[in-house]
This record gives C-alpha cells, structure tokens and sequence, in this order.
C-alpha cells in the first residue's frame, strides 16, 4: 500500500501491539507519527521523501521497525520514547569437512558490541535457521545506540565452531549468511567487545 501527500502518512495515537506490513510513504509531512503509542511493529516500510520527518516519535516506548528504509537524519525520538530499528537475518550452518553436509540442530548466536546475546536461532534440517530479526540500533530518547559490531557465531553441540564480524548497520538484510562448523574446542573470542 502507498500512501502520499498527506500530513501524516501513518499515525499511531494511543495505539498498542499493532503490527502493519508492506507500506510505502511517500511526500508526508510526517512518514510515520506515534504518539502515546508503544509495542507496535511494522515491517518492510519505505519512506523515500517527508517533508518534516521521516519517523516521530513523542511518549511511545519499545516500537520496532523491521526492514525499514528511511532517512536516519530525519528520526525523531522525544523523551520518554524509544525505537528498535532491525533488519531480517537467516543463517546457513554446514560442515567445513564436507560442505554437502548441512549441519541440524546447530546454534546461530549473535552477540552485540557489549557483548550480550541479542539474537539465537537454531537450524533445521536443513541446516537454516528460521528468519530472525538483527538490532541494528536502539534509539532511546534521542540517543542512539548502535549494536553492531557483532560476532556471529554458529556451533553444533558447542563443539564444532565458525563465527566472524557482522555489521548490521552496513548489511541490513541478509537472508544468506554462511557458517562452516569445524572442530574447534575453543569457543569464539569476543576480542574488540567494548566492556569485555
């Protein structure tokens, strides 16, 4: 759905656990406009041109944007607000021995520039993990904080290892990121992880 040439192309207003897909907003004075609104997503929202904000934010808390492309400088988040800003992300974990060879039941860990978990997806089968959500940033009234560098590490039984650097912020979605567990009995070093 487009919607153009409005005041406000989408406005949350006391407005709670919504979840709105596939939109486009376009020539809005304001893209996206919550107020008092909190625990709301949307996905695969593209804002090309407001003419006041992209995205704005006033006493509405925990709101996640997922896949959603827009002008960062045009983000406003107030005081008593905040937005988690995530991309999709979908790993592929096989063996390094025998790449033929998908790797089931294998742990997909992300571990953000701090350190924590932030994201733990299993495979399958087939060796995929189920598409996840990866934080790129947190925008906690006004102040952002971005997550990323990550490690991204993939095991299977915590005794065949892969992991490398990932930045969010860069790669926005990635539906096919690769993993090539070897024995390794040393568990990924968070070396560069402000904190550790």
């Amino acid at each position: 759905m487009t919607i153009n040439a409005s005041e406000r192309g989408l406005q949350f207003s006391n407005s709670f656990n919504n979840s709105v897909y596939n939109l486009k907003l376009n020539l809005n004075d304001y893209g996206i406009y919550f107020f008092e609104s909190s625990n709301n997503s949307l996905y695969d929202i593209n804002i090309p041109s407001s003419s006041v904000r992209d995205v704005h934010l006033i006493n509405s808390l925990s709101n996640n944007f997922i896949n959603a492309t827009y002008n960062i400088s045009k983000e406003y988040v107030s005081s008593g607000s905040s937005l988690f800003r995530k991309w999709y992300y979908k790993a592929h974990v096989m063996n390094y021995s025998n790449n033929s060879v998908d790797v089931s039941n294998a742990s997909v860990i992300a571990y953000n520039i701090s350190g924590a978990v932030t994201m733990n997806l299993s495979t399958d089968a087939s060796g995929w993990t189920p598409v996840g959500h990866i934080i790129d940033y947190v925008n906690i009234d006004g102040i952002i904080s971005y997550y990323s560098s990550y490690i991204i590490a993939a095991n299977d039984n915590r005794t065949l290892w892969d992991s490398h650097n990932y930045n969010a912020t860069n790669v926005t979605n990635n539906l096919n990121d690769s993993f090539y567990v070897d024995v390794d009995l040393t568990p990924p070093v968070l070396s560069g992880v402000a904190g550790l």
